[in-house]
């Protein structure tokens, strides 16, 4: 740093501010401590700042100052970073060159200022389900050379709130199978997961047999791990080589909400005959998880093995119901004794795309008759909908919400299924899905790529609706966003009046070729930032918005191969107001991938989550976690 004061030294402590820049007035302001007569001050401190979609628009400063007891503190130089340019969940380590205010010296030394930072979305609740399956090669803490294992797991320090298993007595290799669940709160979704095996007591504190931690940080929301972990010990006289492991599965999910399940019961076929006659009276019984007092029945059909209900029910799902089975059973109704069961299907309501429609023929099973096979199949047709609240659920009406109107897809209205604007929606909010070039996804709805019906295009779901059948309201091919049809007329405005000229100029953060009008950037641009950044694609007012590529070869986030070759993550779509925003792809360097929906720069609406070892996550995402 700069020697403010006689004594060739200064006493630093530096502002931090987030604010809107240019001067204005800042949404956050603090400042660290102040270190006494050196030049290389050491701090050691945080600061955690919660900003709105606005503020992540901001720009991060920070200004070393020289504390004075008479007279205002010097300056000694000042960092800006935009935040736009932080790649979210990304750590930065590195040190940053301090510029001077205007009226310093510019010959003088500026200094450096070495800081650690990462944007983090900000994360709802989520549920951490755990299964403790077996363990192997446990010390033996009893004295007969053996002893009783547990296991219990726990977020942070909270020791007390955690969950554990049963305990297996006298067994250096149990096996428990045993599923435990935590509630993690949204501060607690970077805390770490601590797995400890103990060993029971009955006349004395147990004693730990071993643990191992995860950070809930590295998972990947819906993501099924599976893995055997070995204990780390702080036992003395105890061989090293005998570490004990535990095999574990467990996964991070979203809270779910209430929702309503809408059933319609078609029909059956090749059901069991179960009267005397080589026929049966069939009905059928709905319920969730174990709560068969609340299940939900059709009307019986008297005397056939064909049955037609054509029936509609509504099942109210409470959060903690989105993840049981739904059981679907059909019996043969008996005036005397029990009824007869026909065969049962279960679907598990945690694999339910909200919204989507499902029509499908079930296999019935678990029945013979006679040493006969079970051939029987119900028809359903059925659709999970989220609600805001129980009430909510309470109030919907108990119509037949899945039989949906021609023009009423994706969660909206259309005028009808010509209407050009399902069309462009059709075009700009559908994502590929890797492997399957024929299909894409649109608003949770698996589709066929369009084919030609005459004049019309037609597109089908792969559950056989028609989602559009009309002519291409754009001859042209691929319809343009709402982003790229404002950018387009905005510059084409723009060069009619001759305003916009190509330049090359080097900035405090970078160097920029390309439009500008007014000293602003306009029209198609390349911008190389300082710290490695490259920017290339459309800027309107000195913003990113429109289509462009956004490369991030900094610091840790770079990969190796093999070969020796390099790899960076870097972001291929939409950009509003300076961030990613609208339809995109983000490649990670370690070869996983995103594609679909973005608002501000975080994953937010339909899209597909590709990891490298070809594992697929598909579904509805909102602010940065799959719903």
């Amino acid at each position: 740093l700069v020697a403010a004061d006689l004594g060739g030294s200064s006493d630093p402590y530096v502002v931090i501010t987030i604010g809107p820049g240019g001067g204005a007035a800042p949404f956050y302001s603090t400042k660290t401590k102040m270190v006494k007569k050196t030049l290389a001050p050491e701090y050691g401190e945080t600061f955690d700042f919660n900003l709105d979609p606005k503020q992540r628009r901001g720009v991060l400063t920070l200004e070393v100052f020289d504390h004075d007891n008479v007279g205002s503190d010097d300056s000694l130089g000042k960092l800006d970073i935009p935040l736009h340019t932080l790649v979210p969940s990304v750590k930065y380590n590195q040190w940053h060159l301090l510029e001077h205010s205007k009226d310093a010296n510019p010959k003088a030394n500026k200094g450096q200022i070495f800081l650690e930072y990462e944007l983090k979305s900000k994360l709802p609740p989520a549920l951490l389900q755990i299964e403790i399956v077996r363990a192997k090669d446990l010390i033996a803490a009893d004295s007969g050379g053996t002893s009783d294992p547990y296991v219990r797991v726990f977020l942070g320090d909270e020791c007390d709130k955690g969950q554990k298993t049963s305990v297996k007595k006298r067994d250096l290799n149990p096996e428990w199978h045993e599923k435990l669940e935590l509630h993690v709160r949204s501060e607690q979704r970077r805390d770490i997961l601590t797995v400890e095996c103990f060993d029971y007591d009955a006349l004395s504190n147990d004693d730990s047999i071993g643990k191992f931690v995860i950070a809930l940080d590295d998972l990947v929301p819906a993501k099924n791990y599976e893995e055997w972990r070995a204990f780390d010990r702080d036992i003395k006289d105890v061989n090293d080589d005998n570490q004990g492991q535990v095999e574990i599965k467990y996964r991070l999910l979203p809270i779910l909400g209430p929702a309503v399940l809408d059933i319609q019961v078609l029909r059956a076929r090749h059901l069991l005959a179960a009267d005397r006659g080589g026929t049966s009276d069939p009905y059928v019984r709905i319920h969730v998880g174990d709560n068969v007092s609340a299940a939900v029945k059709t009307a019986v059909k008297k005397k056939t093995l064909e049955p037609v209900w054509e029936e509609n029910m509504t099942i109210k799902l409470e959060g903690g119901q989105r993840r049981l089975d739904l059981s679907i059973e059909c019996f043969d109704y008996d005036m005397v004794g029990a009824d007869d069961s026909l065969g049962r299907h279960v679907i598990d309501l945690g694999e339910l795309v909200c919204k989507q429609t499902y029509k499908e023929w079930k296999k019935l099973s678990n029945v013979q008759s006679n040493g006969k096979k079970n051939e029987g199949e119900i028809e359903l047709k059925y659709k999970l909908q989220e609600v805001k609240d129980e009430d909510e659920a309470e109030a919907l009406p108990l119509e037949d919400s899945t039989v949906l109107a021609a023009h009423t897809v994706g969660g909206q209205e259309w005028v009808n299924i010509q209407d050009p604007l399902l069309w462009h929606a059709l075009l700009n909010e559908s994502v590929l899905i890797p492997g399957e070039d024929d299909k894409f996804a649109w608003r949770g709805l698996i589709c066929h790529q369009p084919e030609r019906d005459g004049a019309n295009q037609l597109i089908e779901s792969v559950l056989g609706e028609v989602i559009f059948m009309g002519p291409n309201p754009n001859e042209k091919g691929d319809f343009p966003s709402e982003l790229e049809q404002q950018e387009t007329m905005r510059l084409r405005k723009l060069e009619a009046k001759g305003k916009i000229s190509k330049m090359a100029i080097e900035t405090e953060d970078g160097k920029y070729e390309g439009g500008m009008r007014q000293g602003q950037y306009q029209g198609d641009g390349l911008f190389m930032w300082n710290d490695g950044i490259v920017f290339a694609g459309q800027y309107v007012d000195d913003l990113r918005e429109g289509t462009g590529t956004e490369i991030f070869p900094a610091f840790d986030n770079e990969q190796v191969g093999e070969d020796g070759e390099r790899t960076f993550p870097y972001y291929e779509g939409q950009f509003l107001d300076g961030m990613r925003h609208g339809k995109g792809v983000f490649h990670f360097a370690d070869g996983d991938l995103y594609q679909g929906m973005f608002k501000f720069n975080m994953f937010d609406g339909v899209g597909t989550f590709v990891w490298a070892d070809g594992d697929i996550l598909e579904g509805t995402w909102r602010a940065g976690l799959p719903m």
